[in-house]
């Protein structure tokens, strides 16, 4: 079964997340942004595949992000509070 999840923040910036989900595990991730850095895009399938599609879960895997970049980490915060506010 596929998920779609998409996040838009008031600043001009859009991800769209496509979940490919089988058993309550997430088993593929596709991340298309407009954001310029493309790090953050990258990152996410890394830290998700594999893990149960369940927010709590995500977000702790995501809060395992670290860039050198605090515009790319803040990013990935707002992507983490808004899969908190999400209903999967």
């Amino acid at each position: 079964r596929k998920e779609n999840l998409e996040f838009f923040q008031e600043i001009p910036r859009r991800i769209t997340m496509q979940f490919q989900v089988d058993a309550g595990k997430i088993k593929d991730v596709e991340v298309y942004s407009d954001a310029l850095n493309i790090e953050l895009a990258e990152a996410i399938p890394k830290f998700l595949k594999g893990i149960k599609y369940r927010k709590e879960t995500m977000c702790v895997q995501l809060g395992l992000f670290w860039s050198k970049d605090k515009n790319v980490e803040n990013m990935m915060n707002d992507v983490i509070a808004w899969i908190q506010e999400t209903d999967l």
